[in-house]
C-alpha cells in the first residue's frame, strides 16, 4: 500500500491505523449507527492511488463517490464507480476499494434490517 504526499494525507493515514486493528479482529463497527440511531454518515478525502485494504462492516454500506471514480472489489467481483453512482455493500460483506485517482468519499451505514422498512 502506498500514501501519496498530499495534504490529505493524514486523513487516510488515520484510517489505515484503524484498518490494520479490525483487520484482526474481523468487522469494522466504528462507523455503525449508534443506539437510537438508524443511519450515520461518513466523507472522506483521498488521495490519488489510495487504497483501503479488505474489510466488512456491521452495518449495511451506501458507498458513492461526489468526485474520482473509485475501484470496489468484493469476492470476485469489481465495480468501476464513477461520481454519483453507488454501491450496496451488505452488512458484513469483506470488500476493497481502490482509488486510481482523487476521491470524495461518501458513505451511508444504514443498521441491519433498516432498508425493508424504507
Amino acid at each position: 500500500m502506498r500514501l501519496v504526499s498530499h495534504p490529505i494525507a493524514p486523513v487516510a493515514a488515520a484510517l489505515l491505523r484503524r484498518n490494520i486493528s479490525f483487520m484482526r479482529h474481523g468487522t469494522l463497527r466504528d462507523y455503525d449507527p449508534g443506539v437510537g440511531v438508524s443511519i450515520a454518515t461518513l466523507a472522506y478525502e483521498y488521495p490519488a492511488g489510495y487504497e483501503i485494504p479488505e474489510h466488512a462492516h456491521g452495518s449495511n454500506q451506501l458507498i458513492y463517490a461526489t468526485r474520482g471514480v473509485m475501484e470496489i472489489s468484493a469476492g470476485k467481483n469489481l465495480w468501476l464507480t464513477p461520481p454519483h453512482l453507488a454501491v450496496w455493500i451488505p452488512a458484513g460483506t469483506r470488500h476493497r476499494i481502490r482509488m486510481p485517482h482523487a476521491v470524495s468519499m461518501r458513505t451511508l451505514y444504514l443498521k441491519p434490517g433498516l432498508q425493508r422498512r424504507l
